[in-house]
């Protein structure tokens, strides 16, 4: 089943591209995978940073468009766990995710799972959509990330705001 529904799995190890290239859905996946490819492209060009991010499991990073830009330079591949970004009131759930990146310094956003906590059981409807949402945390992550490698700032002192940024 794909992701819980009736007609079979629409990708595959084998067919990342998809098994029925011209079911709409396919279609549709694949035509959003290659816009994104071309934005980040793009970006890559201009010297703008971007990040890509998917379920690290996602077919997405078996296709074509995926590994050439997985292949090309200045282009740095991250795994993070989201547990590591709590949200109050929001199941901690471990999702696994890549993050394609412009940027290294995303390694110093914390990836690995610390074990310390337990994980939601598997999650499906209103509650999977809520932990698929960044989180605050997440997002402070990033923030901290830029600002203490791009910006020069000290590890101690991340702005908290646009105005304390140099």
């Amino acid at each position: 089943a794909q992701n819980g529904y009736r007609g079979g799995a629409l990708r595959s190890r084998d067919f990342p591209e998809g098994i029925d290239l011209n079911h709409p859905s396919v279609r549709l996946g694949n035509a959003l995978g290659e816009f994104a490819c071309f934005v980040f492209q793009v970006c890559l060009d201009l010297g703008i940073f971007v990040t890509i991010e998917h379920l690290a499991t996602a077919y997405s990073w078996r296709t074509a468009l995926g590994q050439q830009l997985q292949a090309k330079p200045n282009v740095h591949f991250h795994l993070v766990n989201m547990c590591n970004f709590p949200e109050p009131n929001r199941p901690l759930t471990r999702k696994p995710t890549r993050l394609l990146s412009t940027k290294p310094w995303l390694r110093f956003i914390p990836h690995e799972c610390q074990g310390n906590h337990a994980h939601a059981s598997h999650l499906s409807g209103r509650r999977a959509a809520d932990a698929a949402a960044y989180s605050s945390s997440f997002a402070q992550a990033i923030a901290d990330a830029y600002a203490i490698c791009d910006l020069g700032l000290s590890t101690a002192t991340p702005p908290t705001t646009p105005q304390q940024l140099p």
